[in-house]
Order: C-alpha cells, then sequence, then structure tokens
C-alpha cells in the first residue's frame, strides 16, 4: 500500500496520465467510481478509466486493452492479479502497473506493487472484503499521503452496494460498514441513492433490497450491455437523470431474467444428475448469465455447478463455477489444473477458459478428483420451528434488530409446521412464483415461493403443508404486510 499510494501521489503531482481498469461486475463498477470521484474531488485531471466490454474485451486487464494508449501509471481495481501477459508488457513498456484485487492467484504477476489482503504474508488483519473495499482503503492510503482532509464515511452508501452484492460475509469490519452504509443509504442525497429509495417506495433500504434488487440491475448491464450503463446510473447528476437511468437498469435486467430461465430450462434437459459435480456447455449459452444460472442450479440441485459458454471462434469453453456448501470451489479446480487454459476466483465462485478439446476430460476428473478428496456435508440451515401464529410485525421488528443480514449472517430460516392453504395461485410473467395464502387468528398471511417449478403445483384449498422459509415485511404499492419467502415446501401424505 505504501509503495501504491506514494507512486500514485508522484504521479498527481507531475500531472503523469493515470488509466484505471476496473471489472465489469457491481464490485468493479463501484470500485471505479469511487476512485474517479476521489480524483474529481482534489482536481486531477489526466485519470483515464476503462471497463471492458465483457464480449468484445474479456475479462480485466489484458494487453490488447492497453497497448495503443499513453500512461506511465496503470491502477486496476477488482481485478489484475492474474494479468500475467499485461503485466509482462507493462515491464517492457516501462509503464508502473498498480494491482488491486481480492482475488486468489497461484502465482503473482510483474507489477510494481499489488494491494491484495490474499497475498501471502499481508498482514491485513480481516481477509474477506471485496475488490471495492481495497479500492477504498487506496483511497484512504492516498488521503494520508497527500495530506488532504477527505471524509471516508461519504461514500459508503456506495461501498455497501459491492460488499453485499459480491457476497462478502457481513461479519467483523464488513458488519460494522454495511450498517452504517444503510442507514447513510436512508437520507443519501446521492441522485442515485434516490432513485433507488423511490422505486422501491422506502427509505429503510435493506441489505435483501440491495441483493435482490440493485444488484441485479447494477450487474445486469454489464452482463447483456455495457457496464456504462450502470456507471452513469452512479454518476448521475440529478434525481430525474436517475430515475431515467434505473429505469433502462430495470429494463435489461429482465432482458436478464429472461435469458436465465431459458439457460437454466436447457441445462436441466443437459446434465448428468448421477454426478457429484455437475458440468454442462452449450454454444447457445450466453456468456452473461452463465454465473447466475450456475449459482441457481448448485443451490437447487445442491452440488457444485460449472456452466459454460462454448466460444465456436476459439474453440474455447468460457465457463462460470459456483460451489455448494463448503466445498473449496478454487482448491477443486486447481487440483485440475493441468486441462485448464486459465482460471481465477475463490472458495464459492470461480471463472474458467478450458480449451474445447479438454472440456469432456475435465468433466470427468474433476468428479473424480471430487469423489477422492471432496465431499458434500449436510446443509441444514433451519433456525428452528416457528407458529405462524407467532408471526406479526412486532416478529419481523425483532428480526430486523439483526440485520444487516448476508453471508455470514444469514437470514434465520423456520419450519412452519401445519400451514393450512386457503388459496394458492401460481403468479408472474413466466408464471414461475407460488402464491400461497393461510389463515392465522391475525388475519390472513401470504407466502410466495420463486422458481416454482414443481409442474406448476397448485395446492388444494384446505390442504395442509410444512414450509422451509424466511419472514419479512412486504412494501407493495405503499401497502405493507409480514410474508413468508418459501424455500421448500414439504407436503403432507393425505
Amino acid at each position: 500500500m505504501a509503495k501504491a499510494t506514494a507512486r500514485i501521489a508522484k504521479a498527481i503531482a507531475n500531472r503523469e496520465t493515470i488509466i484505471l481498469v476496473s471489472d465489469y461486475d457491481v464490485d468493479g463498477v463501484v470500485s471505479r467510481v469511487l476512485l474517479e470521484e476521489f480524483f474529481t474531488l482534489i482536481g486531477f485531471a489526466h485519470l483515464e478509466c476503462i471497463t471492458p466490454n465483457r464480449f468484445r474485451d474479456g475479462y480485466g486487464l489484458s494487453k490488447k486493452l492497453i497497448e495503443n494508449r499513453q500512461a506511465s501509471v496503470i491502477i486496476t481495481v477488482d481485478n489484475g492479479i492474474t494479468s500475467y501477459e499485461a503485466g509482462e508488457y507493462c515491464e517492457e513498456q516501462g509503464i508502473d502497473l498498480i494491482i488491486t484485487d481480492h482475488h486468489i492467484a497461484a502465482k503473482l504477476p510483474k507489477s510494481y506493487a499489488i494491494v491484495n489482503p490474499k497475498q501471502p504474508h499481508c498482514p491485513f488483519p480481516f481477509k474477506d472484503i471485496c475488490g471495492a473495499q481495497v479500492a477504498w482503503y487506496l483511497i484512504a492510503g492516498l488521503k494520508e499521503e497527500l495530506d488532504i482532509s477527505f471524509d471516508m464515511m461519504s461514500n459508503i452508501d456506495l461501498l455497501c452496494l459491492a460488499i453485499i452484492a459480491d457476497v462478502m460475509p457481513l461479519v467483523s469490519m464488513n458488519r460494522v460498514l454495511v450498517k452504517k452504509a444503510l442507514q447513510k443509504i436512508r437520507t443519501s442525497t446521492r441522485p442515485a441513492m434516490i432513485a433507488i429509495r423511490e422505486k422501491l417506495q422506502k427509505t429503510n433500504i435493506t441489505s435483501q433490497d440491495i441483493a435482490f434488487f440493485v444488484a441485479p440491475c447494477i450487474n445486469a448491464a454489464g452482463r447483456l450491455k455495457d457496464a456504462s450503463f450502470a456507471i452513469d446510473f452512479l454518476h448521475s447528476v440529478d434525481e430525474i437523470e436517475a430515475a431515467d437511468r434505473l429505469d433502462v437498469l430495470i429494463g435489461i435486467n429482465d432482458e436478464r431474467k429472461e435469458k436465465e430461465l431459458e439457460i437454466i430450462k436447457k441445462c436441466e434437459l443437459l446434465l448428468d444428475d448421477s454426478a457429484d459435480v455437475l458440468l454442462v456447455a452449450s454454444e447457445e449459452f450466453n456468456e452473461g448469465v452463465i454465473g447466475i444460472a450456475a449459482s441457481k442450479i448448485a443451490s437447487e440441485q445442491k452440488k457444485v455447478c460449472f456452466v459454460g459458454s462454448i466460444q465456436e471462434r476459439t474453440q474455447m469453453v468460457k465457463c462460470s463455477a459456483r460451489s455448494y456448501g463448503d466445498v473449496d470451489l478454487y482448491g477443486l479446480i486447481d487440483k485440475n489444473k493441468s486441462l485448464v487454459h486459465s482460471f481465477g476466483g475463490h472458495r464459492q465462485a470461480a471463472g474458467i477458459n478450458i480449451e474445447k478439446k479438454n472440456w469432456e476430460e475435465f468433466k470427468t476428473k474433476i468428479n473424480e478428483v471430487f469423489r477422492k478428496e471432496f465431499a458434500y456435508e449436510e446443509v441444514n440451515n433451519v433456525f428452528c420451528s416457528l407458529d405462524k401464529e407467532n408471526v406479526d410485525f412486532s416478529f419481523v421488528a425483532m428480526l430486523d434488530t439483526y440485520e444487516p443480514y448476508g453471508h455470514g449472517n444469514e437470514m434465520p430460516v423456520f419450519l412452519i409446521e401445519n400451514v393450512e392453504v386457503a388459496y394458492a395461485e401460481v403468479i408472474g410473467a413466466n408464471k414461475n412464483v407460488l402464491k400461497i395464502v393461510t389463515p392465522t387468528s391475525n388475519g390472513m398471511l401470504q407466502g410466495v415461493k420463486f422458481r416454482h417449478s414443481d409442474d406448476g403445483k397448485v395446492f388444494d384449498e384446505g390442504e395442509e403443508i410444512d414450509i422451509i422459509a424466511t419472514v419479512n415485511k412486504n412494501i407493495f404499492r405503499g401497502n405493507e404486510s409480514v410474508q413468508f419467502i418459501i424455500q421448500e415446501i414439504r407436503q403432507k401424505n393425505k
């Protein structure tokens, strides 16, 4: 950090050109916006920002991305730790490459400085931080190096979007930052935050709102179109502009949902359910949504899942992988790296590039290694049984005191038995959301189950079921109600 900030401070003083290269997901976009805002605030005008287009440029820092550009310093955010060719190129050209990242790499690329808590022997006390947090600490280092006044809490409303979207554990310092950030979002004058509050029709934005609404909309831009849509939204200068740009992101995300559903349906037809590790690839899969598809399938099938997009022009398979339970996905891939062209990631998520000719052998080998050295542990996430008669606004208020919920501090999941179905129907544009209404002494309670794929099963009036669900407060058109978000339905024997 000291070496990186000293070099950047020198570049600022000498008005050298600095190029900033970010990733195109929420973490990368937020990282870029944080640094752009900081450099603008201190009056530095020689910053050039590049966020690759997934389809045109590929992932992260590459030689082709920078070889025709003039700069003396290049800074990466949320990427760069596996940019070996680009590192060689920068050294040849006399460019000082400063990598800020949080991903794991088997070896480090050539660079001027690397700021990454997951490097061997790094003394940073908490390793599970996202790329935007590394960028945020870089700003703190620059503030100190430049000896300027800058309120580090002024941009935590942005920072928490990345922490939550990148599924960082909400414990320790992450929990403190997110909790403070959610409080800030309630009154933030940033036009993007105002647009989010107005679209959700609420001021008390939760980590769940960010995880299931805000983050997917920002992510969708880079997945299907270009990350510039998301960057422009976060940079919006007034409320009208922000609202219009958020609507565009919502439209892109709706398109993403449709493509994701198509891929999942096709995957289900191609998957070998008997395999320990699920691997599927097709020329028809849009590479922008294979990560989400892998995540959904891993969750539903309760197995590690790889979903690949076959690139016919290059004869490569670009693949996203998601773990299940406590399986070390990065370690699993590392043991099969001889068949892989390149890969990166961490325990829970990874991306790989593999030659098409090696795909079938990779499928076989990864299952063989899994059976020998890995195992699934039964995941029981039910916190306790819950009587539906106790579910009301005061119960939800009690649950709210343990916010923010997320990875490492999951929202409690309950087993609710003997739920009488008063009414049930399948709703939603894709007819894949099950809505159930059940009577209690306090009135009717609603439960919804997303991705309802049980052959469109709708339960009969008077039928009793057991459900596994979380409980939250639903706000729709200004009306508040308590509802179950159902994960699993256990039908009783008739």
